[in-house]
């Protein structure tokens, strides 16, 4: 919320860089990586290339990526498998049959 304060008030200063967004993930996936274990969690990139070149401040882009990684982890369940839509899954064991946003339990 203080981020969100200070860009509003124009006090928020930006330092965009070059850098590798695939790598940038998998970092942010490492820090997570005792989590992922304790709870019996797969996870998978599924990313166009290797190299993702962008342009902006890495240190938000990595805050807002650790922030998306820490609430999948803790709203998934353990030893669940998630539905992913880009493999063209109709379904599978433990996600609601393939439909998004429900689970079996």
């Amino acid at each position: 919320m203080l981020d969100l304060s200070q860009l509003e008030s124009g006090h928020f200063k930006l330092c965009p860089e070059d850098f590798n967004l695939v790598e940038l993930l998998h970092i942010a996936l490492r820090k997570f990586s005792k989590k992922v274990e304790d709870k019996n969690i797969r996870v998978e990139i599924h990313c166009p290339a290797d190299t993702i070149l962008v342009h902006a401040d890495v240190f938000r882009i990595e805050q807002v990526l650790v922030n998306f990684i820490s609430n999948a982890i803790r709203h998934v369940p353990p030893r669940r498998e998630n539905y992913n839509p880009a493999a063209g899954e109709e379904g599978c064991h433990g996600c609601g049959g393939g439909k998004p946003g429900r689970a079996n339990t």
